[in-house]
């Protein structure tokens, strides 16, 4: 892991991916690792994160990015 990046980020990344999908809904892999300067890889990581800690983030295959959403509870 580099030494310049906050241990706490991926939390952040995280958190601000959910306020995120609440505000507008559906992204890309490639629209959310843009915003957070990160790669495709890394975000689809925490996605798959939070759907294992129960949040209901939904997935449809269209190509490689797809897009990705959190239903609504």
């Amino acid at each position: 892991m580099s030494g310049s990046r906050p241990r706490n980020e991926g939390l952040v990344r995280v958190l601000s991916m959910l306020r995120m999908f609440e505000a507008r809904g559906r992204y890309t892999l490639a629209e959310l690792a843009a915003g957070f300067n990160v790669t495709t890889r890394t975000i689809r990581r925490d996605l798959v994160l939070l759907q294992g800690a129960g949040y209901p983030i939904c997935h449809e295959e269209r190509d490689a990015d797809g897009n990705w959403w959190l239903l609504q509870r």
